[in-house]
């Protein structure tokens, strides 16, 4: 069966560091594509007279439509980040999807937890705004692992969440931090701190193939079960 494509407009584009930028993607009119958080979209990117379809998760949330934004990093010699990079505002993009089975379960569990580093942190921001958007009422935390002190992503936005919502606590984690006076390290290592038992929980975690299986040792270490446990790896 044919895959139904979008031919969608690249609206905006906004830089959070010089090799990550978030595009945001208008919908053709009167169209909607429906996903559940944590999902992604496949970009259709010519390539010597063919189509390279790309996937790349969705940051915003499916509240946030028409527009999907995508977070991404340029990655040297990538074909499609830095085609990706090169385009400017008005640009035409087909995508297909959704697709993916990593998302938000329902019924929420009464607390959540979101681990991640890097641009893996596009779905679980997908997740964290459609929870707060649906009023959850539970617990939830998110530790977001960074190289870098300039390298948080969504900062300021996860920063004001916190404020607003009394039952969410972000942790940013710096591994080679400059000025920074908070976490420092791996978000594996901020687990028994942050996370503590595993009854009633339910995990998040997206990023790096070795940080997720660093972080899923360490919960199974202490009492999670693989069922509690979802994850997506990014090569």
């Amino acid at each position: 069966m044919d895959r139904k494509v979008y031919l969608t407009r690249l609206e905006k584009i906004e830089t959070h560091t010089p090799t990550v930028k978030s595009f945001f993607l208008r919908l053709p009119p009167g169209e909607k594509l429906e996903f559940k958080a944590g999902q992604f979209i496949s970009l259709h990117i010519p390539k010597e007279g063919k189509m390279v379809r790309k996937p790349y998760s969705i940051a915003s949330s499916p509240s946030d439509t028409p527009m999907l934004e995508l977070c991404v990093k340029r990655v040297e010699n990538g074909f499609v980040s830095n085609t990706l990079f090169s385009y400017r505002e008005g640009a035409e993009i087909p995508v297909d999807g959704p697709d993916g089975v990593f998302y938000l379960r329902k019924p929420f569990k009464a607390e959540l937890v979101f681990i991640g580093t890097g641009t893996g942190i596009a779905p679980l921001r997908s997740m964290i705004r459609s929870l707060f958007q649906e009023n959850y009422p539970g617990q939830a935390v998110l530790i977001f692992g960074v190289r870098n002190d300039t390298d948080i992503l969504y900062e300021k936005e996860f920063r004001q969440l916190e404020e607003n919502h009394r039952h969410f606590k972000f942790v940013p984690v710096v591994s080679r931090p400059v000025n920074w006076k908070g976490e420092t390290g791996y978000v594996q290592e901020k687990i028994d701190r942050y996370i503590g038992g595993s009854a009633g929980k339910e995990v998040y975690v997206c990023g790096l193939t070795p940080m997720v299986g660093a972080v899923k040792e360490k919960l199974e270490s202490i009492g999670f079960e693989r069922k509690q446990i979802l994850y997506e790896k990014y090569i």
